[in-house]
């Protein structure tokens, strides 16, 4: 009767240790899971910006100093240009309210109202170095 017994609490055992290790894999995969999505949610988010950048690069846009900012209602993205008194710009690729924004240095050609990329220009972070400038909302004039 004694081996019954312990052959009995060796199963019950084995069969706690089994349920923690399903437990603990479970939550683990849970993990994995959440991690995925967000990884997903972050490169969708990074190629609508560099959609919107691309879109706002063959956007004719006006020559005045600061802010402007163009709306893509189908994509949900967003372009604007930070103009300064020179030629030089700052175009900024936003996937939608909230998300991710890419930036690329533009010079503004005058006679089109175009604009051009600077080689090797892109950044994924606003490189202006007073903070407040980098929020187009405080100061864009809408298209």
């Amino acid at each position: 009767m004694k081996q019954t017994g312990s052959a009995l609490f060796m199963v019950i055992v084995l069969l706690a240790l089994s349920a923690a290790l399903l437990g603990a894999t479970r939550r683990l995969l849970d993990q994995i899971l959440s991690r995925t999505g967000d990884e997903q949610q972050y490169l969708y988010q990074t190629s609508q910006a560099f959609s919107a950048l691309a879109w706002g690069s063959q956007q004719t846009w006006s020559g005045r100093t600061g802010w402007q900012c163009r709306q893509e209602r189908a994509a949900g993205w967003r372009s604007c240009l930070y103009q300064t008194e020179n030629s030089s710009a700052l175009l900024r690729g936003e996937s939608g309210t909230a998300s991710v924004a890419l930036y690329q240095w533009v010079r503004w050609k005058q006679e089109s109202g175009r604009i051009a990329a600077v080689p090797h220009g892109w950044l994924d972070y606003c490189p202006l170095t007073e903070e407040e400038r980098c929020n187009p909302d405080e100061t864009t004039a809408r298209f």
